[in-house]
């Protein structure tokens, strides 16, 4: 299901964009035009009040002009650029909508743990082999737990529980694989996770999907995509009619539990 109230957020974060854009763009036209009849107003006081005998000389006037024009049209060609780049933000954001409430496939260094199993995906990478996977608290960054990985290994389900057997609290983790190579050097990267996708969101102009672990990705970075399917439980009369399809009693009526009295008697 589509989260209208993320949507209806994000598409209002991209208009408030639109309208800040706008307000600049109108802002700086109205300052031109207070400067244009400023100097007209100037040259009109200069051209009354000159020297019949020695009059002003014209060319720095024609050139004051020249140079307002330019200035005006370089105003309106960036208030033009301004609402091209708005309608194509606007636009993506619309076309980002479609990837909410979808579970995606993509590598992202933040981890919310909820006390269930997580299975993440290792990447390739070519400056190594895996060779630890390691999460930190958010906050503090401080090391929570440390797992050893074997060269090759391509994915890993991780259980919340430390070396000493403790298990961690729920919460948001920074994660990464590290790497080694045959000279002892060390890199990392992100795991790939997955995630259902919150929101869409426009961050310093570039789109970005709001992860509910807490990642923000782009929508290029995403490697799988599929519907979330909802699991309904069974109901009581499903749950009588399975037990009646294996052969098994469900339950037993009082005609029969009467019989099993009256033979325990006899």
């Amino acid at each position: 299901m589509i989260n209208t109230d993320n949507t209806t957020a994000s598409a209002a974060s991209a208009a408030s964009t639109g309208a800040t854009s706008q307000s600049n763009a109108q802002a700086s036209q109205n300052s031109f035009n207070t400067d244009f009849q400023s100097f007209l107003s100037l040259l009109t006081a200069q051209l009354r009040n000159q020297d019949p005998l020695s009059p002003l000389d014209s060319t720095q006037f024609v050139e004051q002009l020249a140079s307002f024009s330019g200035l005006e049209q370089q105003i309106e060609t960036n208030s033009l650029l301004e609402e091209m780049v708005n309608a194509s933000s606007v636009s993506e954001l619309e076309t980002a909508t479609q990837w909410i409430g979808k579970e995606v496939d993509a590598p992202g260094g933040q981890l919310n743990f909820l006390g269930e199993p997580v299975e993440l995906k290792i990447p390739s990478n070519p400056q190594g082999e895996p060779n630890e996977f390691v999460m930190r608290n958010a906050t503090t960054g401080a090391i929570v737990y440390q797992g050893a990985l074997s060269e090759g290994q391509s994915s890993l389900v991780f259980d919340g529980k430390r070396a000493d057997g403790s298990t961690l609290p729920n919460g948001r983790y920074e994660v990464a694989v590290n790497y080694i190579n045959s000279d002892g050097d060390i890199s990392s990267k992100d795991p790939i996770m997955s995630a259902k996708v919150n929101e869409a969101r426009l961050i310093d102009g570039s789109m970005k999907l709001i992860l509910d672990n807490g990642a923000a990705i782009e929508p290029d970075n995403i490697q799988a995509v599929r519907e979330v399917i909802a699991q309904t439980p069974n109901t009581p009369s499903q749950a009588s009619n399975e037990g009646g399809d294996t052969g098994e009693s469900v339950t037993a009526s009082g005609d029969d539990a009467a019989e099993d009295d009256t033979q325990q008697e006899g």
